[in-house]
């Protein structure tokens, strides 16, 4: 029963006319010109661009801010470990003096 029920959808498929196949393309056609078209889609896209515009200047200024908290950051931290080299230094200098000046 399936396979006669298969064949007869078949033939009911390839029975449509080219006239037919032809309309439905057609009118295919003209409904996406006519969305396209439409002023409430054209309103989309502008509003789309306008947001997609704005999105990309914010997203530069928050670039420049980050980039500016950055060098902050990494010249902080090269002065820190500057100090901290320097007390290291300090220290070991101390330290050597004080076992010098000890063993004389």
């Amino acid at each position: 029963m399936r396979p006669i029920l298969a064949a007869l959808i078949a033939l009911a498929c390839v029975a449509c006319s080219k006239a037919d196949v032809n309309k439905t393309s057609h009118d295919l056609k003209a409904a996406g010109t006519e969305i396209k078209d439409a002023p409430a889609v054209k309103a989309l896209g502008t509003d789309i661009k306008v947001a997609a515009r704005h999105t990309g200047a914010e997203l530069k200024v928050g670039a420049e801010k980050a980039k500016v908290e950055l060098s902050k950051a990494g010249d902080q931290a090269k002065h820190s470990l500057k100090d901290a080299g320097d007390k290291a230094k300090q220290k070991a200098d101390q330290a050597t003096h004080h076992d010098s000046s000890s063993n004389g």
